[in-house]
């Protein structure tokens, strides 16, 4: 496993990021549709990352529509 996945904020190593047809960027883990967007979103490692790139946001899952538990996020 590489060392990034161990540097993931949410702590779940498995969660990673793609591009979605929003033409952002969208985090999360399990299975990438072919939109871009993940089965399990990640909140956590979205907003971490546009606290780090403010030019990246929004990333998905969005913040105004956030409804994953910290348990569905980490899984």
């Amino acid at each position: 496993m590489s060392a990034l996945k161990h540097n993931r904020p949410c702590g779940n190593p498995w969660c990673g990021v793609s591009s979605g047809i929003h033409e952002g960027l969208t985090f999360g883990s399990g299975t990438l549709c072919f939109n871009g967007f993940w089965s399990t979103p990640c909140a956590i490692c979205a907003r971490d990352y546009e606290r780090r790139h403010p030019e990246a946001a929004p990333c998905w899952p969005f913040e105004d529509n956030e409804e994953v538990s910290l348990e569905e996020a980490v899984r």
